[in-house]
């Protein structure tokens, strides 16, 4: 299949459902001018080819086509026939913007609509880790008990070692009688000091997941935020809980936060291009290539 089929395959599709650039830009968040290029089959306006490659599969998959499949198509077009695009797993693939394929407005759709993603599965919860060390705690209070008493006693030794003998006692003599009038004070032990406590817990702890080109990461932080500091340029979409959020290209020098209330899923173009972070806990991002990255909160 050539660059000229594929669009002509999508310009027609898009015909028969009724539609114009203007509400396809609208519903996939694509400038018009691109989703044109790709129906004339002139990918040379797209800012880069894994741009293009997004663009394909997101227009495919809102008319209601196999999206992964013209991206192959379109890739063994660039690169040769050996190449082949890597289907992530249907279980965990990311949900098609709007829901579905747009319904047509007049007239039958001769092309059959075939759905372009499975209902996101959220993994079961796991109870955090720290709830499970109440054992260690209880030992590490004991401990500090011991050691201070430890201390105390050895104080005390210290004290009697210091004091001078009585000399009569000394001679084989009788005492000597205190004279009268003041009592001597006896010198008052300082107090020991404080057991020391055991340093805190981290805020956040994180574990990472890879399957495919989906990267999970399992965080324990006190609210999901997380922040985004751009080097290169990127383009990523946002899904906050299941709904999409923002879709844009980040620019070197940004900062950004994405947040949600359980579950956030980011389509990243170019991941070398970001650093991650939670709560000042830098995030593993090892990936060259597109990806899909998925935050859970466990609570």
């Amino acid at each position: 299949m050539t660059l000229n089929e594929i669009g002509e395959l999508l310009r027609r599709r898009r015909e028969e459902l009724g539609l114009s650039l203007r509400d396809a830009q609208t519903a996939t968040k694509i400038r018009w001018r691109y989703l044109e290029a790709l129906e004339r089959g002139d990918d040379s306006v797209i800012p880069g080819y894994v741009y293009a490659k997004g663009f394909l599969r997101t227009y495919a998959e809102y008319l209601g086509l196999d999206g992964w499949a013209l991206v192959e198509a379109y890739k063994q077009v660039r690169e040769g026939p050996q190449a082949a695009v890597q289907r992530p797993d249907r279980g965990r693939s990311r949900r098609v913007r709007e829901g579905a394929a747009p319904a047509a407005r007049e007239g039958p759709v001769q092309s059959p609509v075939r759905v372009g993603a499975a209902p996101l599965t959220l993994p079961a919860r796991r109870p955090p880790a720290g709830r499970r060390r109440g054992g260690g705690f209880y030992g590490v209070v004991l401990l500090a008990v011991l050691l201070a008493a430890a201390l105390i006693s050895a104080y005390y030794l210290y004290l009697a070692a210091q004091q001078p003998p009585d000399t009569a006692q000394a001679r084989g003599g009788p005492a000597a009688e205190e004279p009268s009038g003041q009592p001597a004070e006896t010198p008052r032990p300082e107090p020991p000091p404080e057991p020391a406590e055991p340093d805190p817990e981290p805020a956040v702890r994180y574990t990472v997941e890879r399957s495919g080109s989906t990267i999970t990461y399992r965080l324990t932080a006190p609210a999901l935020a997380v922040d985004v500091a751009v080097e290169s340029r990127c383009w990523v979409r946002v899904e906050a809980d299941g709904a999409v959020v923002s879709e844009t290209t980040l620019q070197p020098g940004q900062r950004v936060t994405w947040r949600a209330e359980e579950t956030l899923r980011v389509r990243v173009g170019y991941p070398p291009g970001i650093r991650l972070s939670v709560a000042g806990t830098p995030l593993d991002l090892n990936a060259s290539d597109p990806v899909t990255l998925v935050f859970v909160l466990d609570s």
